[in-house]
Protein backbone atom coordinates (compact mmCIF):
# COMPACT_ATOMS: atom_id res chain seq x y z
CA UNK A 1 0.00 0.00 0.00
CA UNK A 2 1.24 3.55 -0.65
CA UNK A 3 2.55 5.45 2.35
CA UNK A 4 0.69 8.43 3.77
CA UNK A 5 1.19 11.62 1.77
CA UNK A 6 3.66 13.76 3.76
CA UNK A 7 2.08 17.12 2.90
CA UNK A 8 -1.52 18.25 2.45
CA UNK A 9 -3.30 21.49 1.61
CA UNK A 10 -6.96 22.24 2.26
CA UNK A 11 -9.19 25.12 1.19
CA UNK A 12 -12.79 25.76 2.22
CA UNK A 13 -14.92 28.62 0.92
CA UNK A 14 -18.40 29.72 -0.08
CA UNK A 15 -18.87 30.09 -3.83
CA UNK A 16 -21.52 32.60 -4.91
CA UNK A 17 -22.80 32.14 -8.47
CA UNK A 18 -25.09 34.64 -10.22
CA UNK A 19 -26.33 34.26 -13.80
CA UNK A 20 -27.64 37.45 -15.43
CA UNK A 21 -28.26 38.13 -19.13
CA UNK A 22 -26.29 35.13 -20.40
CA UNK A 23 -23.17 35.70 -18.27
CA UNK A 24 -22.26 34.20 -14.91
CA UNK A 25 -20.46 36.12 -12.15
CA UNK A 26 -18.75 34.14 -9.39
CA UNK A 27 -16.98 35.03 -6.16
CA UNK A 28 -15.28 33.09 -3.36
CA UNK A 29 -16.16 34.22 0.18
CA UNK A 30 -15.34 33.10 3.74
CA UNK A 31 -12.09 31.49 2.61
CA UNK A 32 -10.42 29.21 5.15
CA UNK A 33 -7.21 27.25 4.71
CA UNK A 34 -4.81 25.19 6.80
CA UNK A 35 -2.01 27.36 5.38
CA UNK A 36 -1.57 31.08 5.94
CA UNK A 37 -2.57 32.72 2.66
CA UNK A 38 -1.72 36.28 3.71
CA UNK A 39 -2.84 38.71 1.01
CA UNK A 40 -3.95 35.69 -1.03
CA UNK A 41 -7.32 35.86 0.73
CA UNK A 42 -8.21 39.18 -0.88
CA UNK A 43 -6.84 38.16 -4.30
CA UNK A 44 -8.71 34.87 -4.30
CA UNK A 45 -11.88 36.76 -3.30
CA UNK A 46 -11.83 38.93 -6.42
CA UNK A 47 -14.94 38.23 -8.53
CA UNK A 48 -14.66 36.66 -11.98
CA UNK A 49 -17.08 36.23 -14.84
CA UNK A 50 -17.72 33.41 -17.30
CA UNK A 51 -19.98 32.57 -20.21
CA UNK A 52 -21.49 29.09 -20.54
CA UNK A 53 -23.33 27.80 -23.61
CA UNK A 54 -25.46 24.69 -23.02
CA UNK A 55 -23.23 24.00 -20.04
CA UNK A 56 -19.97 24.29 -22.00
CA UNK A 57 -17.42 26.88 -20.87
CA UNK A 58 -16.89 29.57 -23.51
CA UNK A 59 -14.94 32.44 -21.91
CA UNK A 60 -13.43 33.78 -18.68
CA UNK A 61 -13.12 37.43 -17.65
CA UNK A 62 -11.03 38.46 -14.62
CA UNK A 63 -9.91 41.61 -12.85
CA UNK A 64 -6.47 43.09 -13.70
CA UNK A 65 -5.34 42.78 -10.05
CA UNK A 66 -5.99 39.03 -10.05
CA UNK A 67 -2.60 37.19 -10.01
CA UNK A 68 -1.93 34.15 -12.19
CA UNK A 69 -2.07 31.62 -9.34
CA UNK A 70 -5.52 32.88 -8.32
CA UNK A 71 -6.78 32.88 -11.91
CA UNK A 72 -5.58 29.27 -12.26
CA UNK A 73 -7.78 28.26 -9.31
CA UNK A 74 -10.73 30.03 -10.92
CA UNK A 75 -10.03 28.28 -14.23
CA UNK A 76 -10.18 24.99 -12.32
CA UNK A 77 -13.51 25.91 -10.69
CA UNK A 78 -15.09 26.78 -14.04
CA UNK A 79 -13.73 23.61 -15.65
CA UNK A 80 -15.31 21.67 -12.80
CA UNK A 81 -18.67 23.43 -13.26
CA UNK A 82 -18.99 22.83 -16.99
CA UNK A 83 -21.29 20.02 -18.06
CA UNK A 84 -22.72 18.98 -21.43
CA UNK A 85 -26.31 19.64 -20.35
CA UNK A 86 -27.66 19.44 -23.90
CA UNK A 87 -26.60 15.81 -24.34
CA UNK A 88 -27.45 14.89 -20.74
CA UNK A 89 -31.04 16.08 -21.37
CA UNK A 90 -31.46 13.72 -24.36
CA UNK A 91 -31.67 10.72 -22.02
CA UNK A 92 -28.71 8.90 -23.56
CA UNK A 93 -27.07 6.64 -20.95
CA UNK A 94 -23.54 7.28 -22.25
CA UNK A 95 -21.80 9.55 -24.73
CA UNK A 96 -18.46 11.24 -25.45
CA UNK A 97 -18.13 15.02 -25.55
CA UNK A 98 -15.26 17.40 -26.28
CA UNK A 99 -14.59 20.24 -23.85
CA UNK A 100 -12.19 23.15 -23.53
CA UNK A 101 -10.94 24.00 -20.07
CA UNK A 102 -8.01 23.94 -17.69
CA UNK A 103 -6.26 21.05 -19.45
CA UNK A 104 -6.78 22.26 -23.02
CA UNK A 105 -9.24 20.61 -25.39
CA UNK A 106 -10.09 17.13 -24.10
CA UNK A 107 -12.54 14.31 -24.66
CA UNK A 108 -14.87 13.53 -21.76
CA UNK A 109 -16.78 10.29 -21.28
CA UNK A 110 -20.25 10.70 -19.75
CA UNK A 111 -22.32 8.06 -17.94
CA UNK A 112 -25.86 9.19 -17.01
CA UNK A 113 -28.11 7.32 -14.56
CA UNK A 114 -31.44 8.25 -12.92
CA UNK A 115 -31.30 8.90 -9.18
CA UNK A 116 -34.46 10.12 -7.40
CA UNK A 117 -37.33 12.00 -9.02
CA UNK A 118 -35.94 14.59 -11.43
CA UNK A 119 -32.40 14.08 -10.13
CA UNK A 120 -29.81 12.46 -12.41
CA UNK A 121 -26.42 11.08 -11.48
CA UNK A 122 -23.77 11.98 -14.06
CA UNK A 123 -20.24 10.60 -14.03
CA UNK A 124 -17.71 12.37 -16.23
CA UNK A 125 -14.26 10.89 -16.89
CA UNK A 126 -11.71 13.12 -18.60
CA UNK A 127 -9.49 11.40 -21.15
CA UNK A 128 -6.32 13.32 -20.29
CA UNK A 129 -4.30 11.52 -22.97
CA UNK A 130 -6.57 13.08 -25.60
CA UNK A 131 -5.94 16.65 -24.43
CA UNK A 132 -4.12 18.94 -26.80
CA UNK A 133 -2.93 22.55 -26.66
CA UNK A 134 -2.18 22.10 -22.97
CA UNK A 135 0.93 23.77 -21.48
CA UNK A 136 3.93 21.61 -20.66
CA UNK A 137 7.61 22.02 -19.88
CA UNK A 138 10.21 19.31 -20.33
CA UNK A 139 13.84 19.17 -19.23
CA UNK A 140 15.77 16.20 -20.54
CA UNK A 141 19.28 15.20 -21.54
CA UNK A 142 17.90 13.29 -24.53
CA UNK A 143 15.22 14.02 -27.13
CA UNK A 144 11.74 12.55 -26.76
CA UNK A 145 10.96 9.33 -28.60
CA UNK A 146 8.55 10.13 -31.42
CA UNK A 147 8.33 6.63 -32.90
CA UNK A 148 6.55 3.78 -31.06
CA UNK A 149 8.82 2.17 -28.47
CA UNK A 150 8.81 -0.06 -25.42
CA UNK A 151 9.66 2.69 -22.93
CA UNK A 152 7.02 3.13 -20.26
CA UNK A 153 5.26 6.43 -19.69
CA UNK A 154 6.57 7.85 -16.42
CA UNK A 155 3.33 9.54 -15.40
CA UNK A 156 -0.12 8.05 -14.98
CA UNK A 157 -3.03 10.46 -14.50
CA UNK A 158 -6.73 10.12 -13.79
CA UNK A 159 -9.54 12.67 -13.43
CA UNK A 160 -13.23 12.03 -12.84
CA UNK A 161 -16.23 14.03 -11.62
CA UNK A 162 -19.65 13.04 -10.29
CA UNK A 163 -22.66 15.35 -10.54
CA UNK A 164 -26.16 15.20 -9.08
CA UNK A 165 -28.42 17.32 -11.29
CA UNK A 166 -31.98 18.43 -10.70
CA UNK A 167 -33.26 18.46 -14.28
CA UNK A 168 -36.27 20.63 -13.45
CA UNK A 169 -36.61 24.26 -14.48
CA UNK A 170 -34.11 25.72 -13.99
CA UNK A 171 -31.49 22.96 -14.05
CA UNK A 172 -29.62 22.89 -10.73
CA UNK A 173 -26.29 21.29 -9.85
CA UNK A 174 -26.97 19.90 -6.38
CA UNK A 175 -23.62 18.29 -5.72
CA UNK A 176 -20.24 17.92 -7.45
CA UNK A 177 -17.44 15.60 -6.37
CA UNK A 178 -14.16 15.59 -8.29
CA UNK A 179 -11.17 13.30 -7.83
CA UNK A 180 -7.83 13.34 -9.58
CA UNK A 181 -4.47 11.66 -9.23
CA UNK A 182 -0.99 11.93 -10.70
CA UNK A 183 1.55 9.15 -10.19
CA UNK A 184 5.18 9.42 -11.23
CA UNK A 185 6.98 6.10 -11.71
CA UNK A 186 10.48 7.01 -12.96
CA UNK A 187 13.33 4.93 -14.36
CA UNK A 188 11.18 2.29 -16.07
CA UNK A 189 9.36 1.36 -12.84
CA UNK A 190 12.66 0.61 -11.07
CA UNK A 191 12.36 3.49 -8.61
CA UNK A 192 9.93 4.54 -5.92
CA UNK A 193 6.63 5.97 -7.15
CA UNK A 194 5.49 9.43 -6.11
CA UNK A 195 1.85 10.41 -6.23
CA UNK A 196 -0.44 13.40 -5.76
CA UNK A 197 -4.14 13.16 -4.93
CA UNK A 198 -6.71 15.93 -5.39
CA UNK A 199 -10.30 15.91 -4.15
CA UNK A 200 -12.90 18.66 -4.55
CA UNK A 201 -16.50 18.85 -3.35
CA UNK A 202 -19.15 21.47 -4.13
CA UNK A 203 -22.53 21.29 -2.38
CA UNK A 204 -25.48 23.53 -3.25
CA UNK A 205 -26.55 25.37 -0.08
CA UNK A 206 -29.36 27.45 -1.53
CA UNK A 207 -30.82 28.82 -4.77
CA UNK A 208 -32.63 32.15 -4.33
CA UNK A 209 -33.56 35.15 -6.52
CA UNK A 210 -30.77 37.73 -6.92
CA UNK A 211 -31.35 40.71 -4.62
CA UNK A 212 -28.01 42.44 -5.17
CA UNK A 213 -25.67 41.69 -8.04
CA UNK A 214 -22.00 41.01 -7.34
CA UNK A 215 -19.87 44.05 -8.07
CA UNK A 216 -17.77 43.48 -11.18
CA UNK A 217 -15.96 46.34 -12.93
CA UNK A 218 -16.32 45.31 -16.56
CA UNK A 219 -14.44 48.38 -17.81
CA UNK A 220 -11.14 47.36 -16.19
CA UNK A 221 -11.50 43.58 -16.66
CA UNK A 222 -9.87 41.48 -19.35
CA UNK A 223 -10.55 38.13 -21.05
CA UNK A 224 -8.21 35.39 -19.83
CA UNK A 225 -7.31 32.16 -21.55
CA UNK A 226 -9.20 29.11 -20.28
CA UNK A 227 -6.08 26.94 -20.22
CA UNK A 228 -3.86 26.65 -17.15
CA UNK A 229 -1.01 29.17 -17.09
CA UNK A 230 2.33 27.79 -15.99
CA UNK A 231 3.96 29.57 -13.08
CA UNK A 232 7.62 29.98 -12.21
CA UNK A 233 7.23 29.05 -8.58
CA UNK A 234 9.56 29.57 -5.65
CA UNK A 235 8.82 26.67 -3.33
CA UNK A 236 10.33 28.59 -0.40
CA UNK A 237 8.15 31.71 -0.86
CA UNK A 238 11.26 33.88 -0.86
CA UNK A 239 12.74 32.19 2.21
CA UNK A 240 15.43 29.77 0.98
CA UNK A 241 17.16 27.58 3.60
CA UNK A 242 19.72 29.65 5.47
CA UNK A 243 21.63 27.00 7.42
CA UNK A 244 24.00 25.86 4.67
CA UNK A 245 26.15 23.91 7.13
CA UNK A 246 23.17 21.68 7.91
CA UNK A 247 22.36 21.24 4.22
CA UNK A 248 25.95 20.33 3.36
CA UNK A 249 26.02 17.76 6.16
CA UNK A 250 22.71 16.28 4.96
CA UNK A 251 24.04 16.01 1.39
CA UNK A 252 27.21 14.30 2.63
CA UNK A 253 25.17 11.83 4.71
CA UNK A 254 22.96 10.97 1.71
CA UNK A 255 25.97 10.40 -0.54
CA UNK A 256 27.43 8.15 2.12
CA UNK A 257 24.12 6.27 2.34
CA UNK A 258 24.14 5.63 -1.41
CA UNK A 259 27.78 4.59 -1.27
CA UNK A 260 27.11 2.12 1.55
CA UNK A 261 24.20 0.59 -0.37
CA UNK A 262 26.61 -0.32 -3.18
CA UNK A 263 28.91 -1.96 -0.63
CA UNK A 264 26.38 -4.39 0.81
CA UNK A 265 24.07 -4.84 -2.19
CA UNK A 266 25.34 -6.96 -5.06
CA UNK A 267 23.97 -5.73 -8.37
CA UNK A 268 22.04 -2.98 -6.57
CA UNK A 269 19.08 -1.61 -8.49
CA UNK A 270 16.77 1.30 -7.84
CA UNK A 271 19.44 3.65 -6.48
CA UNK A 272 17.84 6.45 -8.48
CA UNK A 273 14.99 6.64 -6.02
CA UNK A 274 13.81 9.18 -3.50
CA UNK A 275 17.32 9.70 -2.09
CA UNK A 276 18.57 11.03 -5.43
CA UNK A 277 15.57 13.34 -5.77
CA UNK A 278 16.23 14.73 -2.30
CA UNK A 279 19.93 15.17 -3.06
CA UNK A 280 19.29 17.15 -6.24
CA UNK A 281 16.70 19.25 -4.42
CA UNK A 282 19.14 20.10 -1.64
CA UNK A 283 21.99 20.80 -4.08
CA UNK A 284 19.79 23.36 -5.84
CA UNK A 285 20.22 25.76 -2.88
CA UNK A 286 24.03 25.67 -2.82
CA UNK A 287 25.99 28.82 -3.63
CA UNK A 288 29.36 28.64 -5.36
CA UNK A 289 31.23 28.73 -2.03
CA UNK A 290 29.06 25.86 -0.76
CA UNK A 291 29.89 23.82 -3.86
CA UNK A 292 33.60 24.37 -3.18
CA UNK A 293 33.17 23.20 0.41
CA UNK A 294 31.26 20.11 -0.70
CA UNK A 295 33.90 19.36 -3.35
CA UNK A 296 36.71 19.35 -0.77
CA UNK A 297 34.65 17.13 1.55
CA UNK A 298 33.79 14.57 -1.13
CA UNK A 299 37.22 14.37 -2.77
CA UNK A 300 39.06 13.95 0.54
CA UNK A 301 40.31 10.38 0.90
CA UNK A 302 40.95 7.38 -1.34
CA UNK A 303 38.99 4.60 0.35
CA UNK A 304 36.52 2.51 -1.65
CA UNK A 305 33.58 4.27 0.00
CA UNK A 306 35.05 7.72 -0.62
CA UNK A 307 35.76 7.00 -4.27
CA UNK A 308 32.22 5.65 -4.69
CA UNK A 309 30.87 8.88 -3.18
CA UNK A 310 32.96 10.83 -5.68
CA UNK A 311 31.53 8.88 -8.62
CA UNK A 312 27.98 9.48 -7.37
CA UNK A 313 28.78 13.16 -6.82
CA UNK A 314 30.00 13.62 -10.40
CA UNK A 315 26.85 11.93 -11.71
CA UNK A 316 24.63 14.34 -9.78
CA UNK A 317 26.42 17.67 -10.31
CA UNK A 318 25.37 18.26 -13.95
CA UNK A 319 21.77 17.17 -13.18
CA UNK A 320 21.16 19.87 -10.54
CA UNK A 321 20.34 22.51 -13.14
CA UNK A 322 21.10 25.64 -11.10
CA UNK A 323 23.23 28.54 -12.29
CA UNK A 324 25.59 28.06 -9.32
CA UNK A 325 26.21 24.41 -10.25
CA UNK A 326 27.04 25.58 -13.80
CA UNK A 327 29.53 28.10 -12.40
CA UNK A 328 31.03 25.37 -10.24
CA UNK A 329 31.59 23.13 -13.29
CA UNK A 330 33.10 26.05 -15.20
CA UNK A 331 35.55 26.81 -12.40
CA UNK A 332 36.55 23.15 -12.03
CA UNK A 333 37.44 22.97 -15.72
CA UNK A 334 39.26 26.33 -15.75
CA UNK A 335 41.42 25.40 -12.76
CA UNK A 336 42.12 21.89 -14.14
CA UNK A 337 40.72 20.19 -11.05
CA UNK A 338 38.85 17.91 -13.42
CA UNK A 339 40.29 16.82 -16.76
CA UNK A 340 39.78 14.54 -19.70
CA UNK A 341 36.68 12.37 -19.89
CA UNK A 342 35.23 13.60 -16.59
CA UNK A 343 35.47 17.24 -17.64
CA UNK A 344 34.01 16.42 -21.03
CA UNK A 345 31.12 14.49 -19.50
CA UNK A 346 30.14 17.32 -17.16
CA UNK A 347 30.41 19.94 -19.91
CA UNK A 348 28.32 17.91 -22.34
CA UNK A 349 25.55 17.13 -19.83
CA UNK A 350 24.95 20.20 -17.67
CA UNK A 351 23.35 22.47 -20.36
CA UNK A 352 20.46 20.02 -20.84
CA UNK A 353 19.46 20.28 -17.18
CA UNK A 354 19.49 24.07 -16.78
CA UNK A 355 16.07 25.00 -15.42
CA UNK A 356 16.51 28.75 -15.84
CA UNK A 357 18.80 29.35 -18.83
CA UNK A 358 19.47 33.08 -19.15
CA UNK A 359 21.65 35.32 -21.31
CA UNK A 360 23.72 36.23 -18.25
CA UNK A 361 24.45 32.57 -17.55
CA UNK A 362 25.36 32.01 -21.20
CA UNK A 363 27.77 34.96 -21.06
CA UNK A 364 29.41 33.64 -17.89
CA UNK A 365 29.93 30.23 -19.50
CA UNK A 366 31.13 31.61 -22.84
CA UNK A 367 34.77 31.48 -21.78
CA UNK A 368 34.51 27.68 -21.87
CA UNK A 369 34.50 28.00 -25.65
CA UNK A 370 37.88 29.75 -25.60
CA UNK A 371 39.97 27.62 -23.25
CA UNK A 372 43.66 27.74 -24.04
CA UNK A 373 45.97 24.70 -24.18
CA UNK A 374 46.54 22.44 -22.42
CA UNK A 375 43.01 22.71 -20.94
CA UNK A 376 41.23 23.34 -24.23
CA UNK A 377 42.97 20.44 -25.93
CA UNK A 378 42.26 18.12 -23.02
CA UNK A 379 38.48 18.66 -23.02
Amino acid sequence: DPVQIPSEWNLNAQLIVQSVNGSTTLQLNDIESDEALGSGHSELSLPFRAVFQDGALVSLVVMPADPDWSVNIKRAILTLLQLDIKNVATGRPAFISEELGLYGKCKAEYIVQPSQGNVKHVKKILDLLSCWNHPSTMWSSSPRFICPNSYQTETVTHSEREYYIDSGSPVLLQNITARGSIMLQPFQSQAEAHYSLVSQTLVLEDAVPIEKELEFLSESSYTADLIYKELVLDATYGLPPSNKTEILQEITDMLEELSNSLWWEVGARGLNNETVYNLINLMWWLELSDWEHLYHTVTLGTSYKQETMQHLFWELVPAVGSSQSAMFIRDLVKTERIKGLLAGRLLVNFPFYQQKPTEDLLTLCEELLHLKPPIGKDV
